[in-house]
């Protein structure tokens, strides 16, 4: 057989077996704020109500019997108003591997804002499952009437700048849609 027609074979077969794929399981992060950002002029100071840095923690999957949930990624972005620096919304996937745990999963969110010698978070918590076979967003909104609000162990605060229960299953998230800005403040 010559190369130019095992080609088409190849590419024929790969058209099958592409078709009979499983569609992921996949949560999409998407975190955006209604805060203003820092500039990273030093000669600018940060302003009390301005946000300078984002921090992610995912933890998971977290065991019954109501231990700790072993920390699986944590970092830190720093956000300022600035041309080619990271813009808000912004969206982190996970993607569940075939044989992986469901959850549930916990993410962690917290927005440093103001100078570092009077600083000021905003914090925000989501609980999630995995749904096999589709893609869910999960929606962080780190807005300013959030600002140093405290909310009891399973709440966080919400757009609203209330307490909401952080646990929801994974139908409780809505669809991803392809497109961020439909999961934008």
């Amino acid at each position: 057989m010559t190369p130019t027609r095992r080609a088409p074979l190849l590419l024929a077969a790969l058209i099958a077996s592409v078709g009979c794929a499983e569609p992921l399981t996949q949560a999409i992060l998407v975190v955006d704020t209604d805060v203003p950002l820092a500039s990273p002029n030093p000669d600018i100071t940060v302003e009390p109500n301005q946000l300078r840095e984002i921090s992610i923690s995912l933890y998971g999957p977290c065991p019954d019997d109501g231990s700790d949930c072993p920390a699986i990624f944590e970092d830190s972005v720093q956000q300022y108003n600035l041309p080619g620096s990271v813009e808000l919304p912004f969206s982190i996937g996970l993607l569940l591997e075939p044989d992986g745990d469901e959850g549930p999963y916990i993410v962690d969110v917290v927005a440093t804002l103001g100078p570092r010698t009077d600083e000021s978070t905003i914090s925000v918590e989501a609980e999630f499952e995995f749904i096999h076979g589709e893609t869910h967003a999960v929606p962080l909104y780190l807005v300013g009437a959030c600002v140093n609000h405290d909310c009891a162990d399973g709440a966080s605060c919400g757009t609203a700048g209330t307490c909401e229960d952080t646990v929801r299953t994974g139908d409780g998230f809505p669809l991803w849609t392809d497109n961020l800005d439909d999961f934008s403040l």
